[in-house]
C-alpha cells in the first residue's frame, strides 16, 4: 500500500534502488523487498486465460452447432473471417479466438492505459496553440498591460501544466502497457507448455520441438511487444486528424495537399503489408526447421562426437541458417525500405502544405510558420510510428495463429474407468489399435503458392478421409483373415479330433502373413481384463506388440474399436528411461512434496524405492549420493542405473496399476532377480512384503495390494508361483494366453518355442542335457510337461547368484555392510559440495562494473566489421545533426 503521491511519481521503487546502489548487485532475494501485485502473479494470470479461454471454445461449440442446424447459411460466407475461420470437417465450423480471449482476460488494463493516453495526446496540441498566442502576444507590444501580462502568466503556466501532466500520463501508459504484455505473455507461455504435455501422439509426431520453443521465445514476445503501441491503430489517427484540423485553421484549404500525400500512402501501406505478413510466415517456417535441427544435434551430441561427424552436421546446420538469413535479410530490407518512406512522408507532407499555401497567392507570416512547423512535427510520430505498428499487427497476427492452431490440436484422452469398480482393475475388450505415426505425412503447406485458405481446408479434409478409409479397409482385411483361420481351425478340429483349447481360440502361429493394409493395425482384436491383485507377465519376441499394449493400457494409442478401461492411480516404467537433469533424488521424487530441507516427505517409502531398485550401493559410489546431479538425459548414468532410477521413481510413486515395460532388459542377471523378487514381486504385488516366497507356497493366503503387468523375455521368472497368467504376442495379437503349466503342456505352442530358444542360450552343457531329457519324454503329454518344468527350473538354476549388493561389492571384507542390509534410517544428504555441481549458479557468475569494451568490439565484429560499425554510428550522427 502506497500513498497516492507515491504511486504517481514511483517512488514505490526507490527502496529497490537505494539498495541496488548499496549493494552494487541485486539477488533474486531481494525483490521480495517489493510485492509482486497479486494481477500479476501466475495463478492469478493463467486462472484468468484458462476461463475465458475455456468460454471461448464452448461458444465455437455452440456456435458450430447452430450452423449446423441453420441450413440456410449461405455456402459462400467468407472462409477466412476472424470470428469463424474454416477448420475441421465442416466449412461452418467455428473456432475460438485467442485474440477476444486475450482481451476479455486483459483488455480493462489495457482500457484504462489508452485514457492516459487520450489525455497525453490531447495535451500534446497545447504547446502549437500556445505558442500561436505567445507569438501574437510578443508581436502586439502588450506586454505593459496588466491583463496583457496576467494573459501571458496564464500561457506559461497552462503551457507547464500540459507539460507536466503529458510527463505523467505517458509514464503511467507505458507502465500499464508493459504490465499487460507481461501478463499476456506469461498467459501464452503457459498455454503452450501445458498444451505440449498433453498433445495426442499425431500431434506430437506432426509438430517439431523447434516449433513449440519458437511459439514460447518468439511468438509469445511479439504479443508482448505489441502492447506497448497496440494504442497507435487509434490515435495515430487522432493526432493525424487533429493536426489536420489545426492546420486547417492556420492555412485553410491549403492542408489539403499533405492531406493527399497521406491518402496516398493508405494504399502503399495496405499492398506492402500483405506481403510482409507472406515473408514473415516463411521465415517462421524456415526458422522452426533450424531450431528443430538444431535441438536433434544437441540431443545427440554425443554420438556426433563418437562418430566425428561434426563437420557434416555443422555444414547443414549452417545451410539451414544461411536459408533463414537470406530470407531475414530479404524480410529486413523490404522493411528498412518501407520505414524510410515513411519517415519521409512527414517532410513531403510540409512540403506539400507549404507549397500549396504560397502557390496559392498567400502570405507566410511568423506565427503561422512556427505553428505550422510544430504541427507539423507533431504528425511526424504517428506517420512514423503508424507503418510500424502495422508491420508488428501483421506479424502478431500470424503468431496469434500459430499459437492457436497448436491450442486446438487434439489432446491425449486418459483412459476411463468404465464399469470397472475396484481400483487396480483393467480391461480390454474386441479393440483394435493403431500408431497415428504410421499416417503419411501431408505433402502440402500452408504456405504453398496458389492455394487458398479453403482449398487446404479440403485438401486436409481429403486427407484426413483418406487416412480413415485406410484404416477401415485394415480392419476389414484383418477381419476376413480371422474367419479364414478359424473356419480352416474348425475344419481341423473336426478331422483330428479335440484340440487344445487355447490354440482353437487365437490364430495359430503358422497363420498366412496378413495384407499390407492389415500391417497399419498395431494390436488387433485385444481381449484381456485383469482384476485387483493380479500378476500378469507379457512375453513374445522383438515388434510383438508388447510396448504397443502397454501404451493402449496408457491411451497413447488410438483405439480403433472396442473399449479399454482402467481405474486407479498409475505407476509406468516405460522401455527408454526417462531422466531429469535434476538430482538423482529429484528424479525419484519427481515433483512430490517434499520438507524444508528438502528430503522427502516419505522417507520410509523413499528408502525401499532405494533398497528394492538396488540404488543403495550405486549412493556410496555416486558424489553426494542422492543428491548427485544427473546429467542431460542421464548421461552421467549408466544404462542399468538409469533403469533403476526411473523403477524407483514408480516404486515412489505408489500406485494402483503398475505397468513396468521390460524393466530388466537393461540389467545384469544378478541384479534382476533383485529386482523382481525385491521390487516387483514383494514391493510392487504385495505391498512390502520382506520374505521371499517359496516354490509350493499358497498364494491364495498371500496379501495383493496392486496389480501389476510385466512385459519381459526373462523366461525363468515365469514359473514363480504369484505370475497368475501369461500373455503371448506375436504379430500384435494375443496369440496364447494362460498359466505357465497350461501353456507349456502344449508342445505346439509359441510360447513352448520361446522356451526352447531360450534354453539354447545358455550354453552347450545345458542344452545337451535339455536335449537328453526332452528326447527321453516324447512318450506323452504329461511327460513333456515335466520336461518343461525342469527346463526351466536348470534355467533359474543358472542365475542363483548371491545377493546383489555382494555382487556389487565385491572389494569389500566381510566386516563390511552390504547396501541392501543398510538400516531404514540411513541419513539422507543433506546439501552437495559446491564444487561438485554440474550446474553452476549464474548469479554468482555475474560480472560487476562496466561492460569491458573487448565485449562490444566482438559484437562489431559478429555484426559484419568495425568500419561497419562506425559508418552506423556516423549515419545515426549524420541524422540527427540534420534534423537539428
Amino acid at each position: 500500500k502506497t500513498s497516492p503521491w507515491t504511486g504517481l511519481v514511483f517512488g514505490w521503487f526507490q527502496p529497490m534502488l537505494a539498495l541496488g546502489n548499496e549493494k552494487n548487485k541485486l539477488d533474486p532475494a531481494d525483490l521480495k523487498l517489493i510485492p509482486l501485485p497479486s494481477s500479476l502473479s501466475s495463478n492469478t494470470v493463467t486462472n484468468d486465460f484458462e476461463r475465458y479461454w475455456s468460454q471461448e471454445k464452448s461458444w465455437a461449440k455452440s456456435e458450430t452447432r447452430n450452423k449446423e442446424k441453420n441450413t440456410h447459411t449461405t455456402k459462400d460466407e467468407d472462409a477466412t473471417d476472424l470470428n469463424c475461420n474454416s477448420k475441421g470437417n465442416t466449412n461452418d465450423e467455428c473456432v475460438p479466438s485467442l485474440a477476444r480471449c486475450l482481451w476479455k482476460a486483459f483488455g480493462s488494463d489495457f482500457i484504462r492505459a489508452g485514457v492516459l493516453k487520450l489525455v497525453h495526446d490531447l495535451c500534446i496540441f497545447v504547446g502549437p496553440q500556445v505558442l500561436n498566442r505567445l507569438i501574437l502576444f510578443l508581436g502586439n507590444g502588450a506586454g505593459t498591460a496588466v491583463g496583457a501580462m496576467r494573459e501571458g502568466l496564464l500561457l506559461t503556466v497552462l503551457v507547464t501544466a500540459s507539460q507536466i501532466t503529458m510527463s505523467l500520463c505517458l509514464r503511467h501508459y507505458f507502465f500499464g502497457c508493459y504490465r499487460v504484455g507481461l501478463r499476456i505473455r506469461t498467459a501464452v507461455v503457459y498455454a503452450v507448455y501445458k498444451k505440449s504435455l498433453v498433445l495426442s501422439s499425431y500431434e506430437r509426431q506432426t509438430r517439431s520441438s523447434g516449433e513449440i520453443i519458437n511459439l514460447i521465445s518468439v511468438d509469445a514476445q511479439r504479443l508482448q511487444d505489441l502492447t506497448t503501441y497496440l494504442h497507435a491503430i487509434w490515435y495515430s489517427f487522432l493526432q493525424i486528424g487533429l493536426a489536420i484540423y489545426f492546420l486547417w485553421r492556420q492555412l485553410g484549404i491549403s492542408c489539403l495537399g499533405g492531406v493527399a500525400v497521406i491518402i496516398l500512402m493508405i494504399p502503399i501501406t495496405k499492398a506492402t503489408s500483405r506481403y510482409m505478413g507472406k515473408m514473415q510466415k516463411t521465415l517462421m517456417s524456415r526458422k522452426d526447421v533450424r531450431v528443430e535441427k538444431n535441438n536433434e544435434v544437441l540431443g545427440s551430441i554425443k554420438v556426433i562426437k563418437l562418430q566425428s561427424w561434426e563437420e557434416s552436421f555443422l555444414r547443414r546446420l549452417m545451410h539451414l541458417r544461411g536459408d533463414e538469413l537470406a530470407q531475414l535479410f530479404k524480410y529486413l530490407m523490404f522493411k528498412a525500405s518501407m520505414i524510410m518512406l515513411w519517415s519521409a512522408a512527414p517532410l513531403l507532407v510540409a512540403l506539400a502544405t507549404f507549397a500549396t499555401y504560397v502557390l496559392s497567392g498567400n502570405r507566410l507570416d511568423v506565427a503561422s510558420a512556427l505553428t505550422s512547423l510544430a504541427l507539423f512535427d507533431i504528425l511526424r510520430f504517428p506517420l512514423n510510428m503508424l507503418p510500424s505498428v502495422i508491420n508488428n499487427l501483421v506479424e502478431a497476427n500470424i503468431s496469434l495463429k500459430r499459437i492457436t492452431l497448436l491450442l486446438l490440436c487434439d489432446e491425449h484422452v486418459s483412459v476411463g474407468s468404465g464399469q470397472l469398480r475396484d481400483d487396480g482393475e483393467l480391461e480390454i475388450v474386441n479393440a483394435s489399435f493403431v500408431y497415428d505415426s504410421k499416417r503419411p505425412k501431408d505433402s502440402f503447406g500452408e504456405s504453398k503458392g496458389g492455394v487458398t485458405q479453403w482449398q487446404l481446408k479440403h485438401m486436409k479434409d481429403m486427407a484426413d478421409a483418406k487416412w480413415e478409409i485406410s484404416l477401415l479397409h485394415s480392419q476389414l482385411a484383418y477381419a476376413d483373415n480371422r474367419i479364414k483361420e478359424l473356419e480352416k481351425g474348425a475344419m481341423s478340429g473336426m478331422t483330428s479330433g479335440s484340440v487344445d483349447e487355447t490354440s482353437a481360440l487365437l490364430p495359430s502361429s503358422s497363420s498366412r502373413r496378413l495384407t499390407n493394409n492389415v500391417d497399419l493395425l498395431s494390436l488387433k482384436r485385444i481381449n484381456f481384463k485383469c482384476q485387483r491383485g493380479e500378476f500378469v507377465v507379457v512375453v513374445g519376441a522383438v515388434g510383438a506388440g508388447k510396448s504397443s499394449l502397454m501404451n493402449s493400457l496408457l491411451g497413447e494409442i488410438r483405439c480403433l474399436s472396442g473399449h479399454v478401461s482402467l481405474k486407479g492411480r498409475i505407476g509406468y516404467f516405460a522401455q527408454t528411461p526417462f531422466i531429469m537433469n535434476d538430482t538423482l533424488r529429484g528424479n525419484i521424487l519427481f515433483g512430490e512434496e517434499r520438507d524444508t530441507n528438502g528430503k522427502p516427505l516419505k522417507k520410509h517409502q523413499y528408502r525401499r524405492a532405494l533398497s528394492t531398485c538396488a540404488l543403495k550401493h550405486d549412493l556410496e559410489l555416486l558424489p553426494n549420493g542422492d543428491l548427485c546431479e544427473i546429467g542431460e538425459k542421464g548421461i552421467t548414468l549408466s544404462g542399468g542405473q538409469k533403469a533403476r532410477v526411473a523403477l524407483a521413481r514408480a516404486v515412489y510413486m505408489d500406485a494402483d496399476v503398475y505397468l513396468l515395460d521390460d524393466p530388466l532388459a537393461a540389467v545384469d542377471a544378478h541384479v534382476g532377480k533383485h529386482i523382481f523378487h525385491k521390487c516387483i514381486v514383494d514391493e510392487l504385488l504385495l505391498g512390502g512384503v520382506d520374505d521371499q516366497l517359496v516354490d509350493g507356497s499358497d498364494t491364495a493366503s498371500v496379501g495383493r495390494k496392486r496389480t501389476v503387468i510385466l512385459t519381459t523375455n526373462a523366461l525363468q521368472y515365469l514359473k514363480h508361483p504369484l505370475v497368475d497368467r501369461i500373455l503371448v504376442m506375436d504379430e500384435g495379437c494375443i496369440k496364447e494366453m494362460g498359466s505357465y503349466m497350461s501353456l507349456v503342456s502344449n508342445r505346439q505352442s509359441l510360447f513352448y518355442s520361446f522356451l526352447q530358444s531360450f534354453q539354447d542360450t545358455l550354453g552347450s552343457d545345458s542344452a545337451s542335457d535339455t536335449d537328453m531329457t526332452e528326447k527321453s519324454s516324447l512318450a506323452d503329454n504329461n511327460t513333456a510337461v515335466a520336461t518343461s518344468r525342469s527346463s526351466l527350473s536348470a534355467l533359474a538354476d543358472v542365475t542363483e547368484e548371491p545377493e546383489v549388493a555382494k555382487i556389487l561389492s565385491p572389494r569389500r571384507g566381510s566386516s563390511g555392510t552390504s547396501p541392501s542390509t543398510l538400516p531404514m534410517t540411513t541419513p539422507l544428504t543433506t546439501s552437495p559440495p559446491a564444487s561438485s555441481k554440474l550446474m553452476t549458479d549464474e548469479f554468482a557468475e555475474r560480472e560487476i562494473g562496466h561492460v569491458n569494451p573487448q565485449i562490444y568490439l566482438t559484437w562489431a565484429k559478429a555484426a559484419g566489421s568495425v568500419w561497419l560499425a562506425l559508418l552506423i554510428i556516423i549515419t545515426y550522427a549524420t541524422a540527427e545533426g540534420i534534423t537539428v
